[in-house]
């Protein structure tokens, strides 16, 4: 379990450094070639490569635990941390992404008086352009489904329990740098510790219920801002 733990958390980096090669450093115009689709539910690209993505994750996470070698199935599941939380779990996952996303908006309002209009606008041109490429609720909800179950799974079920919460933590933060190197890199780091402590004192599921949490009602505000917008822009 070590091996592929230490394996698979350098596959993750190399990715990412080569994805930020490729494009030079331009993490806008590789936000835009990651969030062009039309429609992310009609198996768009995006979500195609997330549920790619999902599945690399957590075939690896299963069989990094011993399934079918030395684990059977409900052995694997107890070592991933997958249990069916209890409701006071269940709101305290949800709670805590709640909060998480509302840190993050204090984050970014700190963030764009620091460094101006102008800079912000350049410094998240990969962030709005993923975001503006999930059009409706369907699509923010596959999305955060996809991305919570499968990141859980793989790093807070799999990873951590090797790694521990820091290097994990750091892993995690590390592989979503194609997304945005910023201040918000520190939100995520942020996240990625927070998730570590609910599945060191809960579960994994906890953790998983706090990323969709916090990845859908980011979206949805995304969702909800676009709509006000283009309503707005068609009014005579």
């Amino acid at each position: 379990m070590h091996m592929v733990a230490l394996v698979f958390a350098v596959y993750l980096i190399g990715m990412t450094g080569a994805q930020f090669a490729l494009y030079g450093g331009d993490l806008a115009a590789l936000g835009e070639e990651i969030g062009s689709f039309e429609d992310a539910v009609n198996s768009s690209p995006l979500v195609g490569s997330l549920a790619m993505q999902a599945a690399l994750f957590i075939a690896v996470a299963v069989v990094g635990v011993g399934f079918p070698q030395r684990r059977a199935w409900p052995a694997a599941l107890r070592r991933l941390g997958l249990v069916r939380p209890t409701w006071a779990q269940v709101a305290i996952g949800v709670g805590a992404g709640v909060v998480m996303l509302m840190f993050q908006f204090i984050a970014i309002a700190v963030w764009l008086l620091l460094v101006g209009e102008e800079t912000f606008a350049e410094q998240t041109r990969a962030i709005e352009a993923m975001n503006a490429s999930v059009q409706d609720m369907g699509s923010a909800l596959v999305i955060a489904a996809l991305t919570a179950i499968s990141e859980e799974i793989a790093f807070r079920g799999a990873l951590q329990p090797v790694l521990g919460i820091g290097i994990t933590s750091i892993v995690f933060a590390v592989i979503h740098l194609q997304y945005t190197l910023t201040p918000a890199t520190l939100v995520i780091l942020a996240l990625a510790v927070v998730l570590g402590l609910l599945r060191q004192r809960f579960n994994t599921t906890t953790a998983i219920l706090c990323h969709f949490a916090y990845n859908f009602a980011g979206l949805a505000v995304s969702v909800m801002s676009q709509n006000l917008l283009d309503s707005v822009g068609g009014l005579p």
